[in-house]
């Protein structure tokens, strides 16, 4: 006990300052420092069987396990600086363990395998990763065939065969998004000109909607044997000629007839395309503007035949033209025009339009102006009254009126006066009083238009008068204040 409160205090003292110049010499010596290294590879951890991280455009990363590269800020001495190894010693990692398909930012952890190397800081310290489903499904297998056959060869249709079993769907295994896009899987031939069966193992290919490739899925199987069938087979076929005329002639006239010289042909080819070929055309023929015949000669349009080997390559089409010069009917809707109307007398005319059936030429027809055509009705010396009259209608040369227009409905009559007559004043019954409408008769003899007064005058009659009538129709009501008085009965 003496020794140690002898001794134990020079002792400790003796450690203290033997640490702190170990301290000294050796951070003196062998310092901390720091340093940044760039591109550490981060390695994802705990992704789910059945899923698979996909880039932004849904395509699978090619490396699985490492996705990105991050740059790490670390501290150590200058002696464990120098035996660093940062692909050994330094680890980035991203647990995924938790994550579905999706899009997600997971932290990054940082760390390293040797004790005396602290990490500062990592840069990113979060990524995006997006995760998608792997999923299978099953699409039509077809063959996309490029090229033609020689001329008198036809082909089957295409068979795509495994093992020699017939192939008609395979498995598309991939991404979800991706396997959704794929529509059919296809293999491309060409048989261009080719004489013989055609039998190759081919690549599949799957194709979405737009028949592009669909990149990133699998397709099993991936390769499949494709055998079309070529033989050589010919006929003959007898089919019309079709003059295929374009455009329209000039105005006011029309193609009356096309006939191509000559009017069959024969055809050879295979019997496949023969059945279902029932005529052949020709090279447009223009008659844009044509005011007369057309002749032409002009070639045979063909696809997949031909024609026999005396027969001609072109044909002369007659295509004629004429103009339209013959007659035909037109109803065309006339106003009807009073003329010579006494003044002061109010006028109505019942109907006021009526139909002309004219007959004339096609050209004559476009020539003419309809609305000024009108027809007249004249009512020179006409007093007040009812009548019938056919109107007069004037038409151009050439074309004529098919029927006479029927009479139309004319009222004649005074405006009305300021005095009335008193409505209590009895109609003598004793006397008859004179008939204010005389009797019309027809005198088919006369073919003038113009007719008699309505009232009875000292003069002659005149030679024609209108068809009699006993009602009158207006469509203002006549006054019993007219300047002609009228029986209750006669009505007017």
């Amino acid at each position: 006990m003496n020794w140690l409160r002898k001794h134990g205090l020079r002792l400790i003292t003796s450690l203290f300052l033997g640490c702190i110049l170990w301290a000294f010499v050796t951070y003196t010596t062998n310092p901390l420092v720091t340093e940044t290294f760039s591109d550490i590879p981060v390695f994802v951890q705990g992704l789910s069987p059945g899923l698979i991280i996909v880039d932004q455009t849904g395509q699978p990363r090619p490396d699985q396990t490492r996705i990105s590269q991050v740059s790490m800020l670390v501290e150590t001495d200058r002696e464990t600086l120098a035996e660093l190894v940062p692909a050994d010693d330094l680890q980035v990692a991203v647990n995924v363990s938790d994550l579905g398909p999706g899009s997600h930012t997971v932290p990054v952890n940082a760390s390293s395998s040797r004790r005396n190397v602290a990490v500062l800081a990592v840069e990113p310290n979060a990524i995006p990763i997006r995760i998608d489903e792997i999923i299978t499904s099953t699409v039509p297998v077809t063959v996309l065939v490029q090229g033609s056959l020689p001329f008198s060869f036809e082909r089957d249709a295409p068979e795509v065969r495994v093992n020699d079993m017939l192939l008609i769907e395979v498995e598309v295994r991939g991404p979800s998004n991706l396997v959704e896009r794929v529509e059919y899987a296809a293999a491309e031939v060409n048989i261009d000109q080719i004489r013989a069966t055609y039998i190759a193992p081919l690549q599949l290919q799957p194709l979405d909607s737009n028949n592009d490739v669909v990149e990133g899925v699998d397709l099993d199987p991936e390769i499949a044997s494709v055998q079309i069938t070529v033989r050589s087979v010919a006929g003959i076929k007898r089919v019309p000629v079709i003059a295929n005329v374009v455009g329209t002639p000039a105005s006011g006239y029309l193609v009356t007839s096309v006939h191509s010289d000559p009017q069959l042909i024969n055809l050879v080819g295979s019997s496949g395309i023969l059945d279902r070929v029932d005529r052949v055309e020709t090279e447009p023929i223009d008659i844009t503007g044509a005011t007369s015949t057309v002749t032409q000669e002009v070639a045979l349009r063909v696809r997949g035949v031909q024609p026999q080997e005396d027969e001609p390559r072109t044909v002369i089409v007659t295509v004629e033209v004429a103009s339209l010069d013959q007659p035909f009917q037109a109803n065309v809707p006339v106003p009807v025009r009073l003329v010579g109307v006494e003044p002061g007398l109010l006028t109505e005319i019942s109907p006021p339009v009526v139909q002309a059936t004219l007959q004339a030429s096609t050209l004559e027809f476009l020539q003419l102006s309809t609305d000024t055509l009108t027809a007249t009705i004249d009512v020179s010396g006409f007093g007040p009254g009812l009548y019938s009259i056919s109107p007069d209608l004037p038409l151009p040369a050439n074309i004529n009126l098919v029927d006479p227009i029927p009479p139309v409905r004319v009222v004649l009559r005074r405006p009305a006066t300021a005095t009335p007559i008193p409505s209590a004043t009895p109609v003598p019954t004793s006397t008859p009083l004179p008939t204010l409408m005389p009797t019309i008769t027809d005198t088919p003899e006369a073919t003038s238009t113009s007719e008699v007064p309505a009232f009875p005058t000292d003069e002659p009659a005149p030679i024609r008068t209108p068809q009699p009538t006993t009602e009158i129709t207006a469509t203002q009501e006549i006054s019993p204040t007219d300047a002609f008085e009228v029986p209750a009965d006669s009505g007017l």
